[in-house]
């Protein structure tokens, strides 16, 4: 997560905090002598305060922020800590923002893979692996909410429904005939309802964070879309993001069984994009395939 200094967006975002909050965050953080902000997210706004902590403000009531606090502070005691210390663990929770360290390292893209040595490559994406095999193994709780990625045929459905009327009308009819067949792939084979993982079902590059001098897995961010679901999911975020080859190297265990499944996702990922951009009137989300692998 990139942050920048920002008086003016870092002013609108305190002003949400009551007096009682500020005092509640200053008491663990010391007071404000260096505030930095992130502005990237959908639902939430970032700051970074004195270097060492992460303030996360939610932009509307509807953002997904309390749904992340409940999760991670279950998931947190039953980590290791070496996976623990990689998590955005909030420490301070108040109505519409949650306080967390901050976790360094920068950002990780299929360039930023290919950066790295022989070594610190296989030694991010073991770590990667681990952190994710782990998560999918630990079992169900109240916390644990279903995943947001669309599983259920009739779900995709209703995607496909709204891409007729909506976004295929906008592209070319050879586009739509690929696009729309990748829809009817989810509905006729739809990903796996039983035997649900815990998913983080958002993973992108910047969510992924690494020290580019070692290649030791530094931070895993944004669990506001995390439920229970399909492992599947994750790895198409993967694959869609890394490339199959980096997939491949990760050590998740039955790979090959997930992987049909995964990329039959993985393509109705701009479609998905798309819709979203048309609903929220963003042009942000029309451009999220810039720069992705898709080597799937």
């Amino acid at each position: 997560m990139v942050f920048t200094p920002s008086p003016y967006a870092t002013q609108a975002a305190l002003q949400q905090l009551s007096g009682a909050d500020c005092t509640r965050i200053t008491a663990r953080t010391g007071p404000f002598d260096q505030i930095e902000a992130n502005d990237d997210g959908t639902s939430v706004f970032a700051l970074r305060i004195n270097a060492a902590w992460v303030l996360r403000l939610a932009r509307s009531q509807e953002a997904p922020l309390v749904r992340e606090t409940l999760l991670l502070s279950a998931i947190a005691p039953t980590l290791p800590p070496d996976m623990r210390r990689c998590l955005p663990i909030p420490e301070l929770v108040g109505e519409g923002w949650a306080l967390h360290r901050h976790l360094p390292g920068q950002p990780t893209g299929k360039g930023d893979l290919a950066a790295l040595s022989a070594a610190q490559r296989g030694r991010l994406l073991a770590e990667f692996g681990a952190l994710l095999t782990a998560l999918h193994a630990l079992p169900p709780t109240p916390n644990h909410p279903p995943a947001e990625t669309p599983h259920a045929p009739e779900h995709w459905r209703n995607v496909l429904v709204e891409a007729e009327t909506e976004l295929f009308p906008l592209v070319s009819a050879l586009l739509a005939r690929d696009l729309r067949a990748a829809l009817v792939a989810m509905i006729e084979t739809p990903l796996a309802l039983t035997g649900a993982a815990l998913l983080h079902d958002d993973l992108h590059t910047a969510h992924i964070l690494h020290d580019p001098e070692t290649g030791a897995l530094t931070g895993l961010l944004d669990f506001g879309r995390a439920g229970r679901g399909d492992p599947a999911v994750d790895i198409a975020g993967l694959l869609y993001n890394w490339g199959s080859e980096a997939v491949a190297d990760l050590g998740y265990p039955n790979l090959t069984e997930h992987l049909p499944r995964a990329r039959r996702l993985a393509r109705t990922y701009e479609v998905q994009w798309a819709l979203e951009g048309l609903h929220r009137q963003d042009n942000r989300w029309f451009l999220y395939a810039l720069g992705a692998a898709k080597g799937f």
